[in-house]
């Protein structure tokens, strides 16, 4: 493995910070094998509607044989990178969180909803320690900032 950074130990944020993490997991009680594409659009729509005065933002990570890369998808910007090729997909996802919260941390709006399809980087955030993946520490710093 030649030119891999190796990034360094994040500090764990003081256990007295409060985590602002909301999650709404109302498209998780669908069986996805089981519930057509119209029911998840409804429940969306339904969402948004509910949600209007948020901005929206849209993450996804994802792997495959000879490309990993991580995107961001705001109202009227995209930010797509591409990562080294040993990372994970949950590097990829939890990497495309982190660009959203570093965009979000440079806009007047503060009242943001981010969506993902990674339940691994939910629970991630939902439950980091100190031995947690390092850009699962930095979101958690920036949502200190940002939220």
């Amino acid at each position: 493995m030649e030119n891999v950074v190796i990034l360094a130990k994040e500090e764990e944020t003081p256990p007295w910070t409060e985590r602002n993490i909301a999650v709404i997991d109302d498209f998780c009680k669908q069986i996805k094998s089981l519930t057509p594409d119209s029911v998840y659009l409804q429940l969306f729509y339904s969402h948004r509607q509910q949600f209007s005065t948020y901005e929206a933002v849209f993450t996804d990570g994802s792997k495959t044989v000879n490309h990993v890369g991580s995107a961001v998808g705001f109202n009227h910007l995209t930010i797509a990178e591409k990562l080294h090729d040993y990372s994970s997909v949950f590097t990829a996802e939890i990497y495309a969180i982190l660009k959203a919260l570093h965009t979000i941390e440079l806009q007047d709006i503060k009242k943001w909803i981010i969506y993902t399809d990674s339940k691994s980087s939910v629970e991630a955030l939902l439950y980091s320690s100190r031995d947690s993946h390092p850009f699962v520490i930095q979101c958690i710093k920036l949502m200190a900032i940002c939220f």
